[in-house]
């Protein structure tokens, strides 16, 4: 019998670092981070392909790119994140989500996202890129640390 698609696999992951270091005694932090589809790779390995090439006047060849890793790390965040029970004011979540076809996805616009995501404290968004990471370790090992 051939291979059945179904829904990525997602995981619930306590911010327990975060949770820790900020003192949150109430409810613990919740994310859920869903496993890439070949589509979010092909979205994410897009960053990498804003590569300039320059030859100079002595032939010499460089290469450039306005992507940093820390614009990767959001987009990873962006494509996977499934679920997130953080706050901005104790009351409106800080990312909306919608469902669709079984598969939870961000229900932001990239610009709006990007915002939320700038809002958080370094320590709590570099804990999210690991579990990030750890749901998708295809993406684990480059570059970062």
């Amino acid at each position: 019998m051939p291979l059945q698609l179904m829904a990525p696999i997602v995981k619930e992951f306590h911010l327990k670092k975060s949770d820790e270091t900020y003192h949150n005694d109430g409810d613990p932090t919740l994310i859920t981070v869903r496993e890439a589809t070949n589509g979010d790779e092909i979205k994410r390995n897009q960053k990498f392909a804003l590569v300039k090439q320059e030859i100079s006047a002595d032939k010499t060849i460089s290469y450039s790119s306005s992507v940093s890793i820390d614009n990767v790390h959001e987009e990873e965040v962006y494509l996977t994140l499934a679920g997130c029970n953080l706050t901005e004011d104790g009351q409106k979540m800080l990312f909306t989500f919608k469902e669709e076809k079984g598969v939870s996805r961000i229900l932001m616009s990239r610009d709006a996202f990007a915002k939320a995501w700038g809002t958080l404290p370094y320590q709590v968004a570099k804990e999210i890129v690991d579990y990030v990471h750890e749901q998708n370790p295809q993406w684990g090992s480059e570059g970062n640390e």
